[in-house]
């Protein structure tokens, strides 16, 4: 299991960094005072509780869920928070519906821990191959003189992709109609990121710089009476 960034320099297991993330594209306000630890930074808080530069924690390295145990396959940990307000009131009103458990540690209100089989919301996300799926089954209208053309009135996006008439990439469609579709695309990618645990503003970006580069080499094929 690798790690996966959260923002903030703040880090949780992968199951658990996709949920944080779906509270945040939720609503959750972000703020962190704590997340994965390692078993020694844990081992060291918890055999000098009580001195001076040493912060209380609840459990042994062995058991909190705040550490990361790379080499054990049965490992649950990486997989709580320590939250300060405004995060924690959200969390505490909404986060059992993502998985996150409040006040599962004794006197510590701060600390959440997130429960895979508890998560009601992932189900409720479209997968990658969803999303894809539905913008290739859209169908677009063709003009008259497509028609006359294909003999088609209209043809799914998925066979106009593949349509490789003329020797070539023959797109049946003008220029906005492509424009509208690959800004959809793009927005169904980003609406993908803020679910997972990458930065949509990352992938806004790359998506962007591709798309100008593909509408730079496009060339759209016009038939009789368009």
């Amino acid at each position: 299991m690798s790690l996966v960034s959260i923002g903030g320099g703040h880090t949780l297991a992968p199951d658990a960094a996709a949920s944080y993330l779906r509270m945040v594209a939720d609503g959750c306000p972000r703020g962190i005072t704590s997340s994965t630890r390692s078993w020694e930074t844990q081992d060291r808080w918890w055999r000098n509780q009580g001195r001076p530069g040493f912060p209380k924690v609840a459990d042994h390295p062995d058991r909190s869920k705040h550490v990361w145990r790379p080499k054990d396959a049965r490992d649950r940990g990486a997989r709580a928070l320590d939250l300060p307000e405004p995060a924690r009131a959200w969390v505490r009103k909404n986060g059992h519906r993502y998985g996150w458990m409040k006040d599962r540690v004794a006197g510590e209100p701060w600390h959440v821990e997130f429960e895979h089989h508890r998560d009601t919301m992932e189900d409720d996300m479209p997968t990658a191959r969803e999303i894809v799926d539905e913008l290739l089954s859209r169908r677009i209208e063709h003009t008259p003189g497509q028609t006359a053309a294909s003999n088609r009135e209209s043809a799914t996006i998925e066979r106009i992709l593949g349509d490789m008439s003329a020797g070539g990439f023959r797109a049946w469609k003008d220029l906005p109609l492509l424009r509208a579709e690959l800004a959809a695309t793009r927005a169904a990618l980003v609406a993908l990121a803020k679910t997972t645990a990458v930065d949509p503003r990352a992938v806004e970006r790359i998506l962007t710089d591709a798309v100008n580069r593909a509408l730079s080499d496009i060339s759209i094929t016009l038939t009789s009476g368009d």
